[in-house]
This record gives C-alpha cells, sequence and structure tokens, in this order.
C-alpha cells in the first residue's frame, strides 16, 4: 500500500503528462473523439465567458495545467491568477506565455483547489475544468471558491458524469481488464475519480451559494466504440452537440459545463 496522499499521486501524473498535455489533448484539429471533446468543453467555457467580458475583471483558473485557457484570457482582457497542483505544469505554462504581450497579468501559482490562498471576495470570475474529480473534500472546495469570489461573481465548473454510457464502458472495461489479467492487473491511475450526477453537482453547489445560470453537455461518444469506429463516433457526437443543454440528451454525453454565479446575500 501507497502512503502517498490522493493529491501526492495527482500530482505526480500530471508531472509526468505535462510535456505532452497540450499535444495530445488540444491539436488544431481533432482526429479522435476524446480531443474533440476537449477542444469542445474549452469552446463552450470561453462562450460562456464571451457573454459577459468586460475589461480589468480578475479570474483564478483552477487547474490551469500548461496555459490552456491562460492565452485566451489575457486577449480577452482578464488579470489571471493560474493554479495547478504541479509545479511541472505550472513551468510549461511559463515557457509557453514567456512571450506573451499581457505577460505582465498573468500570474501563477502551485496549489490545490479545497485551500485557495487569497483574500476574501477577491475574483470577479473562476474557472474550474478539468479538476472536480480529484478534488477530495468537494463541499470544503465550493465553499473556498465562494469565499474567494465576489458576491454576484461568476464560476464555471467542467466534470466527467456519473452514469454516462462512456462512464458505464470504462467501468465495465476496467472489471474484464481485472478478471482477465488478475494478479498482473494495474491501473493506469492509483488514485481516486470522483464523477457527479449533473443534478446532485448542482445541489452542492446551491448548498454552497451558487446559483445555476447555465449549461452544457459533451462528449457524446464511449471509449470502445470510439476504438473501432472513429470517423462515425466523431459524426455522432457533433451531431449531438447541436442539442447541448437538453437534459433528455445530455443523458448521453460524459462531460458537462455549467456556469454559476454567487449569490450576492451569501456572506
Amino acid at each position: 500500500m501507497s502512503s502517498k496522499s490522493e493529491y501526492e499521486k495527482v500530482k505526480e501524473y500530471f508531472d509526468d503528462d505535462s510535456s505532452a498535455y497540450l499535444i495530445n489533448r488540444y491539436p488544431s484539429k481533432a482526429k479522435t473523439c476524446a480531443q474533440q471533446a476537449y477542444n469542445t468543453r474549452k469552446k463552450y467555457v470561453l462562450e460562456l465567458l464571451d457573454k459577459d467580458l468586460s475589461k480589468d475583471k480578475k479570474i483564478l483558473d483552477i487547474g490551469c495545467g500548461p496555459a490552456v485557457y491562460s492565452s485566451d484570457l489575457l486577449n480577452r482582457g482578464y488579470e489571471v491568477w493560474g493554479l495547478d497542483i504541479s509545479d511541472k505544469m505550472i513551468e510549461k505554462a511559463k515557457e509557453l506565455l514567456k512571450v506573451h504581450p499581457c505577460l505582465g497579468k498573468m500570474h501563477f501559482r502551485v496549489g490545490v483547489p479545497d485551500n485557495l490562498e487569497f483574500e476574501d471576495n477577491y475574483f470577479d470570475e473562476v474557472i474550474a475544468i478539468g479538476i472536480v474529480a480529484y478534488i477530495e473534500d468537494i463541499k470544503l472546495a465550493l465553499s473556498e471558491i465562494n469565499r474567494v469570489l465576489k458576491p454576484g461573481g461568476r464560476v464555471i465548473f467542467q466534470f466527467s458524469t456519473k452514469y454516462s454510457p462512456d462512464e458505464i464502458d470504462n467501468n465495465l472495461r476496467e472489471a474484464v481488464k481485472k478478471l482477465m489479467l488478475r494478479n498482473r492487473y494495474t491501473k493506469e491511475r492509483d488514485f481516486i475519480l470522483r464523477h457527479y450526477r449533473p443534478k446532485t453537482f448542482n445541489r452542492l453547489c446551491q448548498e454552497a451559494g451558487f446559483n445555476k445560470v447555465a449549461h452544457r453537455y459533451y462528449a457524446f461518444y464511449t471509449t470502445t466504440l470510439a476504438r473501432f469506429f472513429p470517423a462515425f463516433m466523431l459524426k455522432l457526437s457533433e451531431m449531438f452537440e447541436k442539442n447541448n443543454e437538453s437534459n433528455i440528451i445530455g443523458m448521453l454525453g460524459a462531460g458537462y459545463v455549467v456556469e454559476m454565479k454567487k449569490n450576492i446575500t451569501k456572506s
């Protein structure tokens, strides 16, 4: 048994992944359903931000990785704080942004979402993309995000949905591997991934002092079918994206993006 904490394991995983993260996940043209999903979620996040843009806002990017959103946020006039558990991700982000004309408005920090070392009511907006599954104490993290966000400020979350066809597919594949390989079976990751039903997550946010504004579903595929029928699954996923706000069709989506606003009366 490893004595390492969950966050230590997550840090090691993303330290190792820092150099290839952008190449594998965010190509200019998606060739796989997974790449399409990463590009789609980024598109939705930026679309939601663009609904209410104004200069000189302070935004916290929790789980910034190797500057996935940093350049886009700087280009939109934000002053940006990028937070990530992986110092190597931060190093990669700094390297990629070193010639950005707005570099003076970019601040990086190593940290975790359930212990945000910022003042109360400091940020106008927060984005937390790709990190919800790794948070050990989601209620504490939501409380921390609420604390550092100004009253009426907004936050955009993204996470993988529980009980989606792809989640069921992944669980079945893991079970088959474990059964067939037995003592030789090893997982790709040795930490817990926490997925949520959108309804459950929205309720947790409401309890933490947020009100839902908008949502999008995406990633309408299963990993197994995408492996054998990549072109077909890409087209099928694109077709379902046209109804990305439908809760019924959303049951088939593996990803969920939701915009929340901090309750003005919440202290």
